[in-house]
């Protein structure tokens, strides 16, 4: 089974709609049965600023989400954020389950869709720890350049931030094709695919509350499985291009009366990441021994 994983807040449900609608159309037009969604609306009122429209938001959220059975949809008032869904859809996760992570801030291509299920299912008959990943525009700095379509590598640095997002996705970028990516480099919602496996052996600290820095976290973890014999192994969907809408952040910003949830996890991503060495290590031995 492929679950995608959203997790929205009130101001988000135009894009989740969209987002939603999308997918099913594509799930639909090409007969895809082995595909879920899992999603939750986030209404704690502890993290977002009031909202006088919340009960029609349920209402579009509700409806939205009666149109499929391919849906698993909740709505909660005790998360902080994304965090929190993600690490409960790992845990509940059958280890064959390929997990697709998905914000809705997100564009991209239908081929996207049909394209990355393909390479979930040729992928993980030779590798049950793996990381797919679309590629990008050139974003704000060079380390992302590794998951840049060829096209944009000569375009200067934050050509995110301004990009038309409707010509890059009518851009015929070529045939889609699956490479290895040559270092541990991803965005959690950018459509990006983990093997359920892998998720679960790596997992998401709970002490990372709300937000952030569970990609760093997993990316450092899975370079540190490398290192020490561990199978596992970052792809890469060529051609396939996905589209942050950067527009929205500031946007979004204001509706949130807490904001400091990724600066308090990633004080703790050291120590985190240190754990998560020694059980390893303690793994790796108990190996050995038998």
């Amino acid at each position: 089974m492929n679950t995608i994983i959203i997790h929205i807040f009130p101001h988000e449900i135009d894009n989740y709609r969209r987002v939603v609608n999308q997918i099913l159309n594509v799930c639909d037009l090409n007969n895809i049965r082995d595909i879920k969604i899992d999603s939750i609306l986030n209404i704690n009122d502890g993290v977002i600023k009031n909202n006088d429209n919340i009960i029609n938001v349920m209402k579009e959220y509700n409806k939205t989400n009666n149109r499929s059975v391919g849906i698993t949809s909740s709505i909660t008032n005790e998360y902080f954020g994304v965090n929190e869904h993600r690490r409960e859809c790992i845990e509940r996760a059958s280890p064959h389950d390929s997990l697709i992570f998905l914000d809705v801030d997100l564009h991209f291509n239908d081929n996207t869709i049909t394209n990355m299920l393909g390479a979930s299912e040729t992928i993980k008959r030779d590798n049950f720890n793996y990381i797919i990943t679309p590629q990008l525009v050139r974003l704000w700095d060079t380390t992302w350049d590794c998951l840049v379509n060829q096209l944009y590598l000569k375009n200067p640095t934050g050509m995110c931030e301004n990009v038309d997002i409707q010509k890059i996705l009518k851009t015929n970028h070529g045939d889609s094709r699956i490479t290895k990516c040559p270092k541990f480099k991803w965005a959690g919602g950018w459509f990006t695919c983990i093997s359920a496996r892998l998720a679960k052996y790596i997992g998401i600290p709970k002490s990372f509350v709300g937000y952030g820095p569970d990609d760093t976290f997993m990316m450092y973890c899975c370079d540190y499985m490398k290192e020490n014999g561990i199978p596992v192994q970052q792809y890469i969907l060529e051609n396939n291009i996905v589209c942050e809408d950067r527009t929205l952040i500031k946007h979004n910003k204001k509706n949130f009366k807490i904001n400091n949830f990724r600066k308090k996890s990633e004080m703790l991503l050291t120590s985190e990441y240190n754990n998560f060495k020694k059980r390893i290590n303690q793994d790796i031995y108990k190996n050995n021994e038998s």
